[in-house]
């Protein structure tokens, strides 16, 4: 199954924000990002939103792509694949949202996994070595230290990508942040298990 990693940008936090930017990057790291332009009756707007994502409700107005468009277009690319984000609960709220605003069938039964469970996929790749009987005490010893020294090492990983500072409050750098972690964090697991 295709993997797309989401992020959205939105009016604010509250229970009346919108959907202002979505981005989805696949796992071979090309993207597409949207502005969205607010239906009428999308009236909710934080200063602090705009100060962190810097993108104002009028550039929005003139350059936003129509909610039916963007949601089409979402359903071609992300339907039946599995979308992973770093916030899955905001990022739903979101696209329902988005949905919701138009008669565009197609994303029912549409969830958003947390990246995490792509680490965690990761983790048990290294889980997968431990080679003693699992009827033995020494299996569940090998396996704890090779969990262990998996869960640090995807820690790590996402520390040092962290660090670089790419994290922009925009759609596609964010989403794109997400897909260069999870690059990173395969990478060093098949770093690990060569060694």
């Amino acid at each position: 199954m295709k993997t797309f990693f989401l992020d959205c940008e939105a009016s604010s936090l509250s229970q009346n924000s919108y959907p202002i930017e979505i981005a989805w990057v696949g796992m071979d790291g090309q993207g597409e990002s949207y502005l969205i332009k607010p239906e009428p009756d999308w009236t909710d707007w934080s200063p602090v939103a705009e100060r962190l994502h810097g993108i104002r409700r009028a550039t929005l107005e003139a350059k936003g792509t129509p909610v039916g468009q963007v949601a089409k277009r979402m359903i071609a690319a992300l339907a039946g694949t599995r979308v992973v984000s770093d916030n899955p609960e905001f990022e739903h709220f979101w696209v329902v949202r988005l949905l919701a605003a138009t008669t565009i069938a197609g994303f029912e039964d549409f969830t958003i996994s947390h990246c995490k469970t792509l680490q965690t996929e990761q983790i048990k790749r290294i889980a997968e070595t431990v080679t003693a009987d699992p009827a033995t005490p020494a299996y569940h010893r090998a396996m704890r230290t090779a969990l262990d020294k998996a869960q640090m090492l995807v820690n790590s990983v996402v520390e040092a990508e962290q660090a670089k500072g790419r994290h922009k409050h925009r759609a596609l750098p964010d989403a794109t942040n997400l897909w260069l972690i999870h690059q990173a964090t395969v990478a060093a697991m098949d770093a690990a298990l060569r060694a």
